[in-house]
């Protein structure tokens, strides 16, 4: 069976995952990381919880950072955007962009 034919098989009941994979495959077309990506146990269940634990690993580690840093908020914790952005700027975990007229800022 194709790896396109079995991506759509396992994701046939779930668009948030089938959006989800979408996403970590489209930048890297080689088949051994679509087949390591397919066959991952983190996609199993199938589950809210499964599908966001995916999306997470396979975040830069930067992102993987800014995403911990908001556990440290109670769940229904509303804050600014602007507030959120200085601070992960703060702890440097937003790189510097290649392009020179984007802050920062900009970029988280």
């Amino acid at each position: 069976m194709s790896v396109c034919s079995s991506s759509t098989h396992a994701f046939a009941r779930s668009p948030w995952a089938t959006k989800v994979i979408g996403g970590v495959l489209e930048d890297n077309l080689d088949e051994r990381h679509w087949r390591t990506v397919l066959e991952s146990n983190l996609l199993g269940q199938k589950s809210i919880n499964s599908i966001l634990r995916f999306s997470y690993k396979v975040l830069p580690n930067h992102l993987q950072d800014c995403f911990t840093f908001c556990c440290m908020f109670p769940q229904d914790q509303e804050f600014h955007k602007d507030n959120l952005v200085r601070i992960w700027i703060t702890l440097d975990f937003i790189p510097s962009s290649s392009n020179q007229q984007e802050t920062k800022e900009d970029t988280g």
